[in-house]
């Protein structure tokens, strides 16, 4: 931890002499009160993004710290404390910390390099998050609702580690993608394996440029490999395959998102089979009021099926607005209910509901 908190330094000082790097985060707080359970609170992000560029290469990086992550020093092997608990572990320690109950994370949630090999065409190599709708637009000061849709991070596996290759040209999108295979619980199959993919889209504006909007089609493949504890192949075992269609509009002060997904896993040496299919989509309308400030309230339809795990449909519906009193602050509140529908007779099996309240701030 010591390590991880001089490295942040380091990186904030460097940064904060470089009149062209930008520093930016985020902070989130939410609270959850659930049908049947206790209400809690929950302190969701504290993000530092770090971005610098020139005029022909980018490079950037967020350090998430999230659900309030707690440390403790990390005992001996005779049982006892290597560094006391709150931190002062005296001058000159070597003291570790680890997670205090495996509680909160410190992580590196994308570490990039974007070189632009032509005005259409740019190569990004490290780490990235998946370039789907939600994800590429997830961060709690832009979208509306607080609750995730079920879909993301299931489809299309959340991050990519390897390369994206990708561009507009006059309104047309474009991206290839290759890199470490799909995760899995086995600590050995972590790197083996690849994933690859595509997606192709179109952007642009109508209506005299009250209308703008977005469609784009996604499919990638993720290799499984051999999970043997013993074994040193790399031979898969099976191959997911996904695929995806996202359509975005904004008339005036109406936005639509929609994202609908798929994931196939094809059967081979023994692999288990299982579809997984999903589709989100959410309504919103921008009412502008005195002083900048801005009320957005919005419905969300959510819905997803897992064939590995139940014979459910779970089907979710969402209420709610975001208050917004300057551009970098947020209110929300939303209401949802969930509903679990049997897959072969459609009946409804199970019910829930839960409120949530958040506040966001964005800072730059």
């Amino acid at each position: 931890m010591k390590q991880l908190l001089l490295l942040l330094t380091a990186l904030v000082v460097s940064s904060a002499a470089m009149a062209d790097t930008n520093i930016s985060g985020y902070i989130n707080v939410e609270r959850f009160d659930i049908e049947g359970s206790e209400p809690f609170y929950d302190q969701h992000h504290m993000n530092i993004m770090l971005q610098h560029e020139t005029d022909q290469f980018k490079f950037f990086t967020e350090i998430e710290f999230e659900h309030s992550a707690k440390f403790k020093a990390k005992e001996g092997a005779d049982g006892d404390s290597e560094g006391s608990t709150d931190g002062d572990a005296g001058a000159g320690s070597d003291a570790e910390s680890e997670l205090d109950g495996g509680r909160g994370a410190v992580i590196v949630e994308r570490a990039w390099i974007d070189w632009t090999l032509h005005k259409y065409v740019t190569l990004r190599s490290g780490l990235m998050l998946n370039n789907t709708l939600y994800l590429q637009n997830h961060y709690p000061s832009i979208i509306n609702n607080i609750s995730r849709p079920q879909i993301v991070k299931k489809i299309f596996d959340a991050e990519l580690e390897g390369f994206r290759l990708y561009g507009e040209a006059k309104g047309v999108i474009y991206e290839y993608w290759q890199g470490r295979g799909s995760q899995n619980p086995a600590d050995d199959t972590y790197n083996k394996g690849v994933s690859n993919g595509f997606a192709l889209g179109y952007a642009g504006m109508a209506m005299n440029g009250d209308l703008d909007y977005s469609v784009k089609y996604l499919s990638g493949t993720y290799s499984v490999a051999d999970n043997s504890t013993t074994s040193t192949s790399t031979t898969d075992v099976a191959d997911d395959t996904s695929t995806g269609i996202e359509l975005t509009l904004n008339w005036k002060n109406v936005g639509l998102w929609v994202e609908k997904g798929d994931r196939k896993s094809h059967k081979t040496s023994g692999a288990t089979e299982a579809d997984r299919t999903g589709i989100y989509a959410t309504l919103s309308y921008a009412i502008e009021l005195d002083n900048g400030r801005e009320i957005v309230p919005f419905y969300m339809h959510d819905s997803y099926k897992d064939d590995s795990k139940h014979d459910t449909d779970v089907v979710k519906s969402a209420y709610g607005f975001s208050y917004r009193p300057v551009p970098n602050f947020s209110f929300k509140m939303e209401y949802q209910a969930t509903a679990a529908y049997d897959d072969n007779t459609g009946t409804e099996q199970d019910k829930s509901h839960q409120w949530a309240t958040g506040l966001v701030y964005f800072y730059n």
